[in-house]
């Protein structure tokens, strides 16, 4: 799957991200997507069931996916192996991390993936799209302080906590993400001038 990124960038293409992601949802998973440029693909995953999907697609709060997924998953605990899977971007899940906290204490087995670019990548294609697949830098007040991800999630108690910047990385960490006890927290380096093909 081709993305828009300049070949110098690190990293996935939204592309990559999201069919690797539809291609591992089975019928336990209840997709939360945040207000994200994965959102725009969101509508494309392979889901399996009735009542698997969950996207604030009118009023696009950044940064509600964490939060919504301990609701989604204290409703779900008594349904057996049915579990939160969330994709957020980075600038939405700096707003909401602490959300992490609740999951360990809750004991939810939720899936969260952060898409990580460096940006609030939602409001540079909104601003000035003309950014995606060139070299230039993100608009100031789009670029946000990186983070590491997985250690934050460690310092709050997740134990199953991944960086991953490659395919094969990104199956891996599913495959033990899937098996986790508690949840588990997936950070994907994503090219920092990519965004889906289908705003390209």
């Amino acid at each position: 799957r081709a993305g828009t990124a300049s070949g110098s960038d690190p990293g996935l293409t939204y592309d990559e991200v999201m069919g690797t992601v539809s291609d591992g949802l089975d019928a336990s998973h209840v997709v939360i997507t945040d207000t994200t440029l994965s959102m725009y693909q969101a509508g494309e995953l392979d889901t399996k069931g009735k009542a698997s999907f969950l996207c604030n697609s009118v009023w696009q709060s950044i940064g509600f996916s964490v939060g919504a997924s301990v609701g989604v998953g204290l409703a779900l605990k008594d349904q057996g192996t049915r579990r939160p899977l969330v994709i957020c971007g980075d600038g939405g899940f700096q707003m909401m991390a602490q959300g992490i906290s609740t999951l360990v204490r809750q004991r939810i087995r939720a899936i969260v993936i952060i898409v990580d670019n460096g940006t609030y990548g939602i409001e540079q294609h909104l601003i000035d799209g003309s950014y995606f697949g060139g070299t230039d830098a993100p608009i100031p007040f789009a670029t946000l302080n990186r983070w590491r991800y997985a250690d934050l999630a460690r310092a709050m108690g997740v134990t199953t906590a991944f960086e991953v910047d490659t395919v094969a990385e990104l199956r891996d960490a599913l495959r033990q993400a899937n098996a986790a006890t508690g949840p588990a927290v997936i950070s994907v380096k994503v090219r920092q001038h990519d965004r889906p093909s289908e705003l390209g």
